[in-house]
């Protein structure tokens, strides 16, 4: 009789696990479906488009992620930003921006295997998005990443992105063949 009534017990609590465990899952999938349906794309062309078309102002935020993706405009944004560009040019001096099969720095890159052509593409699937936010820097359990609304690109071969967590991530992506290149840039903690 004990040994029947334990048998009942472990089958009652396998099947809590498991229906936990598939709401789980459910809750996962809403938030990665979520964040990919209010993802924004900047392209770096557009930006700068805008900015020797327009008389609308883009903010300085908005030029100091055109750097990391391409310096081409530098002296462009010098005009309008000169302390920008002097803080940038001082800060961060070891970017590469060679294709990422010359790239200096990709040894050093995490690599997320995809079929996937499209870098915008590798953004919008639900797989690829949740390697990229478990590919932070250790600092957070998947549940508790978010990727930020706006992914800054240059064509389809280069994408800056925020992951929010404890620390906030700022992270280049490369588009390779066979793949993704994440390079990660910088932290800033969060209080």
């Amino acid at each position: 009789m004990k040994r029947k009534l334990f048998h009942f017990f472990v089958l009652i609590i396998c099947l809590f696990a498991c229906k936990h465990k598939t709401q789980t899952s459910d809750i996962e999938t809403t938030r990665i479906k979520n964040m990919i349906a209010e993802i924004r794309f900047i392209d770096y062309d557009d930006v700068f488009n805008d900015m020797e078309n327009s008389t609308n102002a883009l903010s300085e935020e908005e030029y100091s992620y055109m750097l990391f993706l391409d310096t081409t405009y530098i002296q462009l944004i010098e005009k309008k930003y000169p302390k920008l560009v002097d803080e940038f040019k001082y800060g961060y001096d070891f970017l590469d921006y060679s294709e990422i099969e010359n790239n200096s720095r990709k040894r050093m890159m995490k690599f997320i295997e995809t079929d996937i052509k499209s870098l915008k593409d590798c953004f919008r699937d639900e797989e690829v998005l949740t390697k990229i936010l478990s590919n932070n820097s250790g600092q957070l359990p998947l549940e508790r990443i978010r990727l930020g609304d706006e992914v800054y690109t240059k064509g389809d071969k280069i994408a800056l992105f925020w992951l929010y967590g404890i620390g906030d991530e700022f992270n280049k992506a490369w588009k390779a063949e066979n793949g993704l290149y994440i390079e990660h840039i910088s932290t800033v903690m969060s209080h």
